[in-house]
């Protein structure tokens, strides 16, 4: 009789991660943000300082706001660090995609800085790239 038994294979951050996204700065016009997103398909992004260092995430919702403000009334007011959260859930290269998932699952996140111990940023991960990596390894 066969068990259900955790697959063999740890799968870390580091595996499932894109080193190829958008890095914004907090001084960046909300609105040339929000293209950036757009224009890469991207659904958020870090903000980052001049090192690299994580200050923030923005969201295509975060930006929302400022760019109806641009579109109906040609009022660029925002820029990135007055609208992105400062307060950032992370995972470092070394975390399990297990451990990961689970935290997904519990507060929502769709897509998460990688980060190194100085907090600098290294890529994204997201529940997407994490169900490609996990599906590529299930064998039926």
């Amino acid at each position: 009789m066969e068990t259900n038994k955790p697959h063999s294979d740890v799968l870390s951050v580091a595996d499932c991660m894109r080193t190829n996204f958008l890095k914004l700065s907090g001084d960046m016009p909300a609105v040339e943000a929000a293209m950036l997103l757009a224009e890469n398909e991207f659904i958020g992004a870090p903000v980052v300082d001049d090192s690299g260092k994580l200050i923030g995430w923005v969201s295509e919702q975060d930006l929302l706001k400022p760019v109806m403000q641009v579109f109906y009334f040609s009022e660029r007011v925002a820029n990135v660090a007055s609208v992105m959260h400062s307060e950032v859930l992370t995972a470092k290269l070394s975390d399990s995609v297990v451990d990961l998932a689970n935290q997904m699952l519990q507060s929502k996140p769709k897509l998460l800085p990688v980060v190194d111990e100085h907090d600098h940023v290294l890529g994204v991960v997201s529940r997407t790239r994490i169900l490609k990596e996990v599906c590529a390894r299930i064998k039926f």
